[in-house]
């Protein structure tokens, strides 16, 4: 049952996390606005009705709610194998000038953002957890049950599987221009809940 002391507290949790777990969702939905604001807006409530079995002493809230939020991803997309969303398609299918354009991002971070979804999933992973969501190697490797040795090790090998595939996509001036710093950007031009 949730109290008010519950309620306020998951009040400050979602004030503070909504734009992260928002990020994290369009970027594992394909891009896609209103789907990414309604499964996030599922996902904390489902969080909310079950924030009373919440133990901070187990996982922090951060946590918490990303693997709520894979978990809710991961159900939606069961429960919709047969539907395919031609709007959601068409952002997947999108240019990188149409991404730029749209989400308003320099062409680089947009090249960096389309190569991105022909990365390995772990790759895409590791770099959305990483950058797209601010996330330190210590809490990635937390939420993917690694050693942050090994988070090191997929953000170095992402981001060198990112420049090849951006090279093989593209041409090799967007390549070189592309780079980690190119990539950090995205966290601070990534669509919000009010574009």
């Amino acid at each position: 049952m949730i109290t008010s002391k519950h309620y306020k507290a998951f009040t400050q949790y979602y004030e503070q996390y909504f734009q992260q777990v928002y990020k994290y969702v369009f970027f594992r939905t394909g891009k896609h606005k209103d789907l990414a604001f309604d499964l996030t807006s599922e996902l904390f409530l489902k969080a909310l009705e079950k924030f009373d079995t919440y133990q901070e002493a187990k996982a922090d809230f951060k946590n918490w709610i990303f693997t709520i939020a894979r978990n809710h991803i991961i159900d939606y997309y069961r429960s919709h194998k047969e539907v395919v969303d031609i709007d959601a398609l068409s952002n997947i299918l999108a240019s990188p000038e149409t991404l730029a354009s749209e989400l308003s991002l320099g062409l680089d971070t947009a090249y960096a953002l389309y190569a991105l979804d022909y990365l390995p999933p772990t790759q895409q992973e590791v770099l959305k957890l990483k950058f797209l969501s601010d996330w330190s190697n210590k809490e990635v490797a937390h939420f993917l049950n690694k050693t942050e040795g090994n988070v090191r090790v997929l953000v170095h090998r992402a981001l060198q599987t990112l420049k090849q595939k951006i090279l093989s996509l593209f041409s090799p001036i967007h390549a070189q221009t592309t780079t980690r710093k190119q990539f950090e950007g995205v966290i601070k031009t990534s669509p919000s809940i009010s574009s």
